[in-house]
Order: structure tokens, then sequence, then C-alpha cells
């Protein structure tokens, strides 16, 4: 894979981070349980960084980090329609939405293109 090709796919997955991030602090301002709270603030900061380390890569190989919008919603939408239907959002939907729309991006982490001999660091979103 060329570096360009590296820092493409290296710049989308700073864009989950970032929507990841994003969903996980409306999440946290949603829901109720103040533990609940604290995880979902939590697991935001460490999409920040893990942002933050892939931007890191993008330039290490000489590339420019895109500066991407991003929507903070979930990628299965549900979450858009319930106020159309009267429904409220309680601490579990909540936790389900965010459940799936980790699912989501960690498909993106497995089924992305991987040439380990780009990345310097190696532990870029590994806790």
């Amino acid at each position: 894979m060329t570096s360009s090709a590296v820092i493409n796919v290296l710049n989308d997955l700073t864009t989950c981070c970032q929507d990841s991030a994003a969903r996980f602090r409306k999440a946290a301002r949603d829901v109720v349980n103040p533990a609940l709270k604290a995880v979902f603030l939590r697991l935001s900061g460490e999409r920040v960084d893990f942002a933050a380390e892939l931007r890191s890569e993008v330039i290490w190989l000489g590339g420019a980090p895109e500066r991407r919008i991003t929507s903070g919603e979930p990628e299965h939408g549900w979450g858009d329609m319930k106020p159309v239907f009267g429904g409220q959002d309680d601490d579990d939907d909540i936790l389900i939405d965010c459940e799936l729309s980790e699912d989501s991006a960690e498909e993106r982490y497995v089924s992305g293109p991987h040439d380990e001999g780009h990345a310097h660091s190696g532990s870029v979103g590994q806790n």
C-alpha cells in the first residue's frame, strides 16, 4: 500500500474516532445514570486520544491530517427517528445505540486495509 493510501485510511479512521467521541459525548448528556455518564465521558476522551494518535501517524507519514465534519450521530439512524414517533430514549436505549455504533466503528477498523510496515508506533487505538 502506498503512503498516500495509508494516509487516506488513517484520515478515514480519524473521522470514525471523531464521530465516536461525539456520540459518546451526546450519550453522556442524555443519560440519567451517573455511572453510565462517567463511562461515556471516559470513552469519548479515549476516542479523542485515538484520533490524535492517528493524526500523528498521518504527519509522520508526511501527510496532512484532514479536518472532516462529523455527524456525531449513530450510523443506523434510529436515534434520529424516535422523537418523530414520540419515543423517549432511556439509558438502556442510549446504551444499545452506542453499542451498535461502536460495532460499526470496530468493523471499519477490522475490515480496513492493513500494512504493518507503515505504522511507526503500533499502538494506535490499543488500550
